[in-house]
């Protein structure tokens, strides 16, 4: 007997994933630009740091803490260096715009927050086993490798620059992405390259727009409060951009499809920026000082992450019931940090609350 009732509003059965004109198994192409990327960037050896990184405002505070100690993470994946790349891309692409555009005189590009100390050592070649000799170019001198002909600035460490803040010392290396400097603006900001389901939710394509990430606002406010300007700034590039068909329901011009900025008073969040900066310099001397490493512990959730291996948390109080106290769960979530985490199986291993640090995780080398 047919069906007389129309049901195609009820779910249907998933398709087969074989089924339609897939994808080769493998790749050619993706682990030739992968290899690639990895060669121009050289290694990255993990080092301690005595001072915050403002790119790492808002983070998981175990996490700050292995960034304290110089604790060397699971390596990035295909997928984050092509993702890395792209924003380095823009970055790249933005500089001898943006200098033209304001002039040198008003705009200062990745400006150095900390003291450069250039270090006489000759360092291994980065793409051969060549021997290195040290050349002058202008009033700068670089290594060069007499094997292969590849050049790279002469290494250095970074002193770090204290800040202080509400009467504590607070040391900062980092990189401010612009500093506009003009008559009408003074402004420090940073750019980011965002997915564009991240994009949507920001500027408001579905709901309410949410706004640049708290953590992004955070540390151009750093940045901004180093620099002594009065506006933080935060864009975003999407990824994918908003189609043309939704940009015109909602409203949004042709560069809103793919382009966003927020502009703020620093005193807006002057507050929140200080408390960000004496939170992270506390967890940085909590290592250095006591040689313990954080809590599991991100702001905004009001207790400490649990379960790690997939960023879960569970909120509870005591209640009577019955004549009894028993535990009741009164808000539980999952943290996304988790899931990104390059030392989750070792934070996993730690354990909750504070904990000393094996000894043979610890990085010796400092920069």
């Amino acid at each position: 007997m047919p069906i007389r009732t129309d049901r195609s509003d009820l779910p249907r059965a998933a398709g087969d994933p074989r089924a339609g004109w897939v994808p080769d198994e493998g790749s050619i192409f993706g682990p030739i630009l992968i290899d690639h990327l990895m060669r121009q960037a050289g290694p990255r050896v993990p080092k301690e740091r005595r001072y915050i990184t403002p790119s790492k405002a808002l983070g998981c505070a175990r996490e700050l803490s292995f960034n304290a100690n110089g604790t060397g993470g699971a390596p990035m994946g295909p997928s984050g260096w092509f993702l890395t790349s792209i924003g380095k891309w823009v970055h790249a692409e933005l500089e001898e715009a943006v200098v033209a555009h304001f002039g040198a005189e008003h705009v200062t590009l990745e400006g150095l927050i900390g003291t450069k100390v250039e270090l006489d050592d000759p360092v291994a070649c980065r793409r051969c086993d060549g021997g290195t000799e040290q050349v002058g170019v202008g009033d700068t001198y670089v290594w060069n490798c007499e094997a292969c002909d590849a050049v790279w600035p002469r290494a250095h460490r970074i002193e770090p620059e204290v800040f202080e803040v509400r009467g504590e010392p607070v040391p900062i290396v980092s990189y401010t992405d612009f500093h506009i400097h003009t008559p009408e603006l003074n402004a420090v900001g940073d750019f980011k390259t965002v997915g564009g389901y991240k994009y949507k939710l920001a500027v408001g394509e579905r709901g309410a727009a949410e706004g640049p990430s708290r953590g992004a606002l955070i540390q151009a406010g750093i940045g901004a409060l180093v620099r002594g300007a009065d506006k933080v700034m935060v864009v975003n590039f999407a990824r994918d951009a908003i189609s043309v068909a939704v940009a015109q329901r909602k409203g949004m011009s042709e560069m809103q499809r793919f382009v966003a900025e927020w502009t703020v008073d620093l005193d807006e969040i002057r507050t929140e920026v200080e408390d960000e900066m004496l939170r992270m310099a506390r967890i940085n001397r909590l290592w250095h000082d006591e040689g313990l490493v954080a809590a599991r512990r991100i702001p905004g959730i009001p207790v400490e992450i649990s379960s790690p291996g997939n960023g879960g948390w569970h909120h509870t109080e005591q209640v009577e019931v019955d004549g009894e106290m028993v535990e009741r769960v009164i808000a539980a979530g999952n943290a996304w940090n988790c899931g990104y985490c390059d030392h989750q199986r070792l934070c996993i291993e730690l354990g909750p609350g504070r904990v000393p640090m094996p000894t043979d995780q610890i990085s010796e080398e400092e920069e």
